[in-house]
C-alpha cells in the first residue's frame, strides 16, 4: 500500500468522512489486496464495509466486501458484494422453487454508468448459465449472479461490461447445480443494449431493453426477446427455440438448428431459417421489406394485417401452401410432384415474403378485419 493511499484516508478522517474505525478496516483491505498480488492467492474471507472517494464520480463509493475480489477489473464501481457459495448451494438444495434467483446472490456488483450514456454495450462468454437483461428505474447497471464458485470474471470499462464466467467441469453432472446457475444484469431504464452474447448450456432471456447492434448465440438453450425496438440483430441457437416480441423489428437474422422460432411484430427485413422446427411470423401493421422463412422439416405460418401489400413467393417440395388471402392480382400455380408452387402479390407489394419448406406445409392468413 502506498503512503499517498494512507494520507487519503487519514485526510478523509480529519475531514469527518470516514470514523477511525472505517478508516483501520480500509487500510486492512488495502493491504490484503497487496498481500493478494504478490501471493497470487485469495485473503481469508472477512466481512467489511469500505468507504472511498471516487475523483471521477465526484462522491463516495461504498463497498460491502465479502471474500476477494481477485476477478474484477472494473471502474466506477458503486457496490460490491461477494457470498459464499457453499451457503447458496445448501440454501438451494432446500429450497422447492424453480426460480433460479429466488436466494440471494453469490456476487452482486453495481457500476457507475456515465450520465446520458445511450447504450451498454456487453461481451459475455459463458459455458454453462441462464442470462437474464432487463431494465430497471436505477441509474446504475446491477451484475448478480447465483451458482459456485469460479465466480464470473467481470470487466467494467467506460460503457462496456465485459462477462466471462465458465464452471469446473464436475458441477455441470451436479444434480443441485444443473440448470441452476443464473446471472442477471440490470440497466437503466432508456438504455440500449449492443454487443454480443454466446451461451453452451443456458437461457438467453432480455426483457425490456431495446437491442442495437446485438449478436446472441446458444448451443443448448432457448433465446426469449421482448423489447420495444430490435436494429441490426442475430440470433442462433443450436438446440433451443427462438422467440421473439417487439413493437418494431428492423433487420433480423435467425437461425435454429433443431428448434422452433417465433417472431412477432412490425417487421422490416426479416430471415428466418431452421433445420427440425418451425417457423412462425405475425407481421403488424407497417410492415415492409423483406420477410424470408426456410425450414427443411417443419411448417411455415405466416399471419399479415388486412389489406396490405405484398408479393408472395412460396414453395413446399413435399407438402401444402394454404392461403387465406383477399385481393389476388396474381395467381401462377405450378404443380411439380408432391409439392406446390405459388406466386401471389397485391397492390403496392411492400411486404415480399420468401417461404420455403421441404418436408412441411406453407400457411399464409390475414388478420381479421
Amino acid at each position: 500500500m502506498k503512503d499517498e493511499d494512507v494520507m487519503k484516508i487519514l485526510e478523509m478522517v480529519k475531514e469527518g468522512k470516514l470514523s477511525p474505525d472505517e478508516a483501520r478496516e480500509l487500510i486492512s483491505a488495502l493491504e490484503d489486496a497487496d498481500r493478494t498480488k504478490g501471493h497470487g492467492g485469495s485473503p481469508p474471507i472477512t466481512h467489511r464495509r469500505i468507504r472511498v472517494e471516487s475523483p471521477r464520480l465526484g462522491r463516495v463509493i461504498e463497498a460491502s466486501v465479502e471474500g476477494a475480489l481477485r476477478d474484477l477489473d472494473v471502474e466506477g464501481i458503486v457496490e460490491a458484494s461477494v457470498g459464499r457459495a457453499t451457503e447458496w448451494a445448501e440454501g438451494l438444495a432446500g429450497n422447492a422453487s424453480d426460480d433460479l434467483r429466488a436466494g440471494d446472490p453469490t456476487q452482486n456488483m453495481r457500476f457507475s454508468l456515465p450520465a446520458g450514456t445511450p447504450f451498454l454495450e456487453i461481451e459475455a462468454e459463458v459455458a454453462s448459465a441462464s442470462m437474464t437483461f432487463a431494465h430497471h428505474p436505477d441509474h446504475d447497471v446491477i451484475f448478480r449472479y447465483w451458482g459456485p464458485d469460479p465466480r464470473p470474471r467481470l470487466r467494467f470499462r467506460g460503457t462496456t461490461l465485459s462477462i466471462a464466467h465458465e464452471l469446473k467441469r464436475s458441477h455441470l453432472f451436479w444434480g443441485i447445480w444443473r440448470d441452476k446457475v443464473a446471472m442477471e444484469v440490470l440497466i437503466p431504464e432508456g438504455v440500449r443494449l449492443r454487443g454480443s452474447v454466446e451461451l453452451q448450456n443456458g437461457r438467453l432471456e432480455i426483457k425490456g431493453p431495446p437491442l442495437q447492434n446485438f449478436q446472441a448465440e446458444t448451443l443448448n438453450g432457448p433465446i426469449s426477446i421482448s423489447a420495444k425496438t430490435l436494429e441490426g440483430v442475430s440470433f442462433e441457437t443450436k438446440n433451443g427455440a427462438v422467440a421473439v416480441a417487439a413493437a418494431e423489428v428492423h433487420r433480423l437474422d435467425a437461425e435454429a438448428m433443431n428448434g422452433k422460432i417465433d417472431v412477432a411484430g412490425m417487421l422490416e427485413d426479416v430471415s428466418l431459417e431452421t433445420v427440425n422446427g418451425r417457423l412462425f411470423a405475425h407481421a403488424f401493421q407497417g410492415s415492409r421489406g423483406d420477410l424470408h422463412a426456410e425450414t427443411a422439416r417443419g411448417a411455415v405460418s405466416i399471419r399479415m394485417p388486412k389489406g396490405i401489400g405484398y408479393k408472395l413467393d412460396a414453395e413446399a417440395t413435399v407438402g401444402a401452401v394454404r392461403l387465406s388471402l383477399d385481393g389476388s392480382q396474381e395467381w401462377n400455380e405450378s404443380p411439380h410432384g408432391l409439392g406446390r408452387e405459388v406466386h401471389l402479390s397485391r397492390g403496392d407489394r411492400s411486404l415480399r415474403l420468401n417461404l420455403k419448406t421441404q418436408l412441411g406445409s406453407i400457411t399464409v392468413e390475414e388478420e381479421p378485419a
